[in-house]
């Protein structure tokens, strides 16, 4: 009997220290689980935080939706750089003047086929043949570049006054030589005048000897 009692204890604590010992392992899986559902969250939210940032980013890089497949045309500001040549491809020099304003809210696409297709046609129906090819060489809204191959037998030069500035064609009077940006107001009366109906001048060393006259 007192050997049956004594198996029983024995059993009993077994079972208690057993039991104790599986309630501790238990916790600490418990534990353990929400250490680690703890850090899953925290990457999750970090993770958050930079998709975030990313989209910020995004927005402020990339264009509005709208403006997305927008076409880029040229505007009124835009500037028209003029390389001018001979009629043999020989460089003479380069002219920039503000965009004639049929040339304004146009495509690359449109430019280019105007000055190639249509721009020296539209000189001749005016009277004008200085241009005898013209042809695009830049696009952006800010300046286009066109090259110039211009006819040599036509000479000379045509001064004027133009929003109030001295400006010089060829004897075309259409294609810009030199837009000199020397101010009428500076002048005298007499040239104001005369500048004013506009007058020709033969050669390029007479031309040069009367920009120096305005100038000093």
């Amino acid at each position: 009997m007192k050997r049956f009692l004594i198996e029983g204890l024995l059993a009993a604590t077994l079972v208690l220290g057993f039991g104790s010992y599986l309630t501790k392992s238990v916790n600490q899986v418990k534990s353990e689980v929400n250490r680690c559902t703890k850090d899953a969250e925290t990457q999750v939210e970090q993770i958050r935080q930079t998709m975030d940032l990313a989209l910020q980013m995004a927005e402020q890089l990339l264009p509005d939706a709208a403006e997305v497949g927008a076409p880029v045309t040229t505007s009124k500001s835009t500037r028209l750089l003029s390389v001018l040549y001979d009629e043999n491809g020989t460089y003479m020099r380069e002219v920039e003047e503000t965009i004639p304003i049929y040339l304004s809210d146009l495509t690359r696409e449109q430019i280019s086929s105007f000055f190639e297709n249509v721009y020296c046609d539209y000189l001749e129906n005016r009277e004008s043949t200085t241009v005898k090819k013209a042809q695009l060489i830049s696009f952006s809204p800010e300046v286009i570049v066109v090259k110039k191959f211009l006819d040599s037998t036509d000479t000379g030069y045509y001064v004027c006054a133009e929003n109030q500035y001295v400006v010089v064609y060829y004897a075309d009077k259409r294609t810009v030589y030199d837009a000199t940006g020397i101010p009428v107001k500076n002048l005298s009366e007499a040239d104001q005048q005369k500048l004013a109906e506009g007058f020709c001048i033969e050669s390029e060393e007479e031309l040069f000897s009367l920009l120096e006259s305005y100038t000093s």
